[in-house]
């Protein structure tokens, strides 16, 4: 049966950033498959860059050569979904060698196929003309050892579900598998990271180091709802230095399905998580040195980040009775890590 597929022009999204694309077409067309996850339409939000998690993604690839030196020749990223993190990856680093993975196989090789199609020149990466230097995965991170078999990579970038599929409840969507993953496979993981929903973090942390060139790194994607010290001490516990690329709010993304997942979670396990009333993205952009890349990184430390969002804290019960109840967006903080193997494999 034939798929009912949706043309995107997100071509806005990345010269938001970089006005003079050099890799990619100045016109960004995407198909996405309905089980792929809708990314965030800058005609639709003017806040994209924020909400958009792809968008975060490309913001942090700019960002990066401020704290990381070693040229990206090769480049992994694990969920792809749509493909447009590759996309921001070839434009920001020009690799010479892609692995694009997604829990399904053809998703996988759909995302490779909008990659392709919106290159400057098809044959940057395509030069052996059948495509083998983006090579697409259908895997669950990096358990399929045999597809990645004597191949590392300069750097690995990761944006996985967090939340477990037993919530799902009548949440039926199928690009919910972008938010809702099985826990099967994570009997190893730490409690305390179990609990607070880094279960797949540190599963990948854990895996990745395997794959990693000497002096390479990963590049973390995590929607903080939970203590910052926790998700830094998560990257120290797996003996990785940690440099925080990009620190913002955004908002809480697919919030009927998502919310009362956490509501169930934070009632079976007793761990509450952190939202804000969505107006605080407007307060943060206002801050004096705020980035239009890095957000506020910057202040990281410093304590003015923690300040503004004091009282302004929302627990789980108040969010989803705003959200739910009200019809109110909320927010939540996101950073994304740049972790360093202080022990190469």
């Amino acid at each position: 049966m034939k798929r009912n597929s949706q043309s995107l022009d997100l071509t806005p999204l990345l010269k938001y950033f970089k006005p003079n694309l050099v890799n990619v077409k100045n016109r960004l067309r995407l198909e996405r498959d309905p089980e792929q996850y809708p990314p965030v339409l800058p005609s639709e939000d003017q806040n994209y860059f924020r909400n958009d998690w792809a968008a975060l993604a490309f913001r942090a690839f700019l960002g990066l050569p401020s704290h990381f030196k070693k040229k990206v020749n090769s480049f992994c990223t694990v969920g792809t979904g749509i493909g447009l993190d590759v996309l921001a990856a070839v434009e920001a680093f020009s690799p010479r060698k892609i692995y694009m993975t997604d829990l399904n196989a053809r998703i996988a090789f759909l995302a490779k196929r909008n990659v392709l199609i919106n290159l400057r020149k098809p044959t940057l990466l395509d030069h052996r003309k059948d495509g083998a230097d983006i090579v697409p995965i259908g895997c669950n991170l990096f358990r399929d050892t045999a597809a990645f078999e004597n191949t590392k990579f300069d750097l690995i970038y990761e944006n996985l579900p967090v939340l477990p599929d037993c919530n799902l409840g009548k949440a039926t969507e199928p690009y919910l598998s972008a938010s809702f993953v099985s826990m099967d496979n994570y009997s190893g993981v730490p409690d305390l990271y179990l609990r607070n929903l880094l279960f797949s973090h540190y599963e990948f942390l854990s895996q990745a180091r395997n794959y990693l060139t000497l002096g390479g790194a990963v590049l973390c994607n995590i929607g903080a709802r939970v203590s910052k010290s926790v998700i830094l001490q998560m990257f120290d516990q797996l003996d990785y230095d940690t440099r925080i690329i990009v620190y913002d709010v955004k908002r809480q993304t697919e919030a009927a399905s998502n919310l009362p997942a956490y509501h169930k979670w934070s009632c079976e396990k007793g761990v509450d998580f952190s939202f804000y009333a969505y107006d605080i993205l407007e307060e943060f952009s206002n801050l004096s040195g705020y980035d239009k890349l890095t957000g506020m990184a910057p202040f990281c430390g410093d304590g003015s980040v923690e300040k503004i969002l004091g009282d302004r804290r929302l627990s789980l019960v108040d969010a989803f009775d705003r959200q739910q109840r009200r019809n109110m967006p909320v927010a939540h903080e996101v950073l994304t890590i740049l972790g360093i193997p202080r022990k190469q494999v």
